[in-house]
């Protein structure tokens, strides 16, 4: 068809000829609006030709893919079909960080975005204990079981005699292997925990009080009391509202996370930008300067992820 007319070589748009209307007599008036009128048909015709087909069943859901493959074998490298169609959204959901996946995959990808925190709030939790480490690493099985078994009950007994005999950092880090790894949640176990981390409570660093606070939030449902919470929240207000290291305000942050306190938020926040010299001070070396970009990077980052909703 294109071929075969020649008109198409020399074809104008229709309002080249609508300009010179002015100066045209009723003859040559009626001659135009005919080309135009033909020009005009003629472009709608391609129109028609060459506009794409109307969505239809096969096509409306999947708008984001212009392939329509029919070999199997392309469908499968182009994953045919996966698009999905548009839909309106909150605006807050833009700004929404994406959840990790669940499970061992989850904390991989936590450790990676925050590998400075890695060892003091991310399984797996090492036990140095002899015997929590027998009770623990070797007799996994045991508590396994179900709780009214002989072989539990007879494990339980054995681990609450030792845990009034634990120094103060060793609580802490069964509290976190029980939560984390093992998910342990017996209440006779969780309470005499908190029994032995309250008598202890004023030789706790505010990373151990974060680390505690860290473990008793895991489990659910809850088995230590409101009163710990309480008192290890005090604690860590008590550490913030005084000269905080850097450590500390990113321990608090993570380790309170679950807490969601906007009141603890807003003091760090306060923290961060009245003691901004004394967090991150001058550095004189270029080793000291790269570390100093690293930790307000670091501290940015624990700061905006563990934001309360």
């Amino acid at each position: 068809m294109f071929g075969n007319d020649s008109e198409l070589e020399v074809m104008r748009s229709p309002f080249y000829e609508l300009a010179k209307k002015e100066t045209l007599d009723k003859d040559a008036a009626n001659k135009l609006i005919e080309e135009v009128t033909f020009k005009m048909n003629y472009l709608e015709s391609l129109d028609l030709f060459l506009q794409p087909p109307m969505p239809d069943k096969e096509n409306v859901a999947y708008t984001r893919y212009a392939d329509r493959a029919l070999d199997p074998a392309q469908r499968t490298l182009y994953q045919f079909p996966r698009g999905q169609p548009y839909k309106i959204i909150n605006n807050a959901e833009l700004f929404r960080i994406q959840k990790t996946s669940v499970g061992e995959n989850r904390w991989a990808s936590i450790k990676r975005s925050k590998p400075f925190l890695e060892t003091k709030f991310f399984p797996p939790f090492d036990l140095k204990e002899g015997n929590l480490r027998k009770l623990l690493f070797e007799q996994k099985d045991v508590y396994s079981k179900s709780p009214d078994s002989s072989e539990y009950i007879q494990w339980k007994e054995d681990l609450l005699a030792l845990i009034p005999n634990l120094n103060h950092d060793v609580t802490v880090q069964l509290a976190l292997h029980l939560a984390y790894d093992a998910k342990v949640n017996d209440r006779d176990i969780w309470r005499a925990i908190e029994d032995a981390s309250l008598a202890s409570l004023h030789q706790l660093s505010l990373t151990q009080v974060s680390q505690l606070e860290w473990a008793t939030m895991e489990l659910k449902p809850k088995q230590v009391t409101p009163r710990l919470n309480t008192l290890l929240q005090k604690r860590a207000v008590e550490a913030i509202d005084g000269s905080p290291s850097l450590s500390d305000l990113m321990d608090v942050l993570q380790g309170f996370r679950q807490r969601k306190n906007k009141d603890m938020y807003m003091r760090i926040r306060k923290q961060i930008i009245a003691r901004k010299d004394a967090i991150f001070p001058a550095s004189k070396t270029p080793e000291e300067a790269k570390k100093r970009s690293e930790n307000i990077v670091n501290l940015i980052y624990t700061f905006a992820s563990n934001r309360p909703n």
